[in-house]
């Protein structure tokens, strides 16, 4: 266990349980980047340059990433004895023993507390879908993970709740077509993820008890399926919802990336995560979101 450390400024103590280093790590500051999602709806509705829809979405984001933080705590204090036996998770903060579960539980608290600040000042169906993504969630941790193709839809409803949480931040309607291809970027996500836990990890069944119900052929079947059809759904999306020929000029991207990412999911067994180590996918990404932001504000 890690001793309390004190910070002497100005002449006034403070006194923080845990490194700095360690309260990042156990709130997964490094997955706030799916809360990005919120801001789909503002891009998309051709809100960017409004500032009041824009604040409204920043705060959105921030909600997801404080309410997500707390989840996340919630689950590895509920895994953190299967997680002690994981050859990566044991490094955890609370698995590894650098954060007590008392501590964890104080910094969910806040963490919570944080995120429904946030929302009295977003429109009340915000506060709903936040609570609905907190429920899921622990819903998930308890049951749902275990689940057989059922585990990885509740991810891609995790994703929804974030599109759907934006939109109503910023009060839009949204095509439908982008929630169908959110949903079906997350199972790609999800399947990628079950598959490399599959193929790179010893005992994996035994840290992850649904990896007994999947084996790679099916994973990677999984995989290939949600990836042709988030490209499809996202051509119908371009060719037919955005009355734009101008926008079609941001697919051959789209199609790049999802080949890229098939790339280190099928053949190298790559983590989803890691894909943003790739500088080729994140300089394409780049590219996307210019090109989507100029013929839908420029051209």
């Amino acid at each position: 266990m890690s001793s309390s450390v004190t910070v002497q400024r100005t002449g006034v103590h403070y006194l923080f349980p845990i490194s700095w280093s360690s309260f990042i790590r156990l709130i997964r500051v490094r997955q706030w980047y799916k809360n990005i999602l919120v801001f789909t709806p503002i891009v998309f509705a051709n809100l960017l340059k409004n500032p009041d829809a824009l604040f409204s979405a920043i705060l959105a984001f921030c909600a997801f990433c404080t309410i997500s933080s707390s989840t996340y705590i919630f689950n590895d204090i509920r895994d953190a004895s299967a997680d002690a036996y994981h050859p990566t998770k044991k490094n955890r903060p609370i698995a590894s023993g650098l954060v007590s579960k008392r501590v964890a539980v104080a910094i969910a608290m806040v963490f919570a507390a944080a995120a429904i600040a946030i929302c009295s000042f977003l429109p009340i169906t915000f506060a709903f879908i936040i609570l609905g993504y907190f429920l899921l969630n622990i819903l998930y941790s308890i049951y749902l993970k275990h689940l057989f193709i059922i585990d990885v839809l509740t991810i891609g409803a995790f994703f929804i709740l974030r599109v759907l949480g934006g939109a109503v931040a910023v009060k839009v309607q949204l095509s439908s077509w982008l929630f169908v291809a959110t949903f079906i970027l997350a199972l790609l996500l999800g399947f990628s993820k079950r598959s490399s836990e599959l193929s790179n990890m010893e005992n994996a069944i035994n840290h992850r008890k649904v990896l007994v119900q999947y084996d790679l052929v099916i994973l990677r079947t999984f995989v290939i399926i949600s990836a042709t059809v988030a490209l499809i759904v996202y051509l119908i999306y371009a060719i037919i919802v955005i009355k734009n020929q101008d926008f079609l000029l941001s697919t051959p991207f789209v199609l790049y990336g999802i080949l890229l990412f098939l790339s280190s999911s099928l053949h190298k067994g790559s983590d989803p995560d890691d894909i943003f180590k790739d500088h080729a996918f994140v300089a394409n990404l780049i590219l996307w979101v210019c090109v989507v932001v100029t013929t839908l504000y420029v051209l």
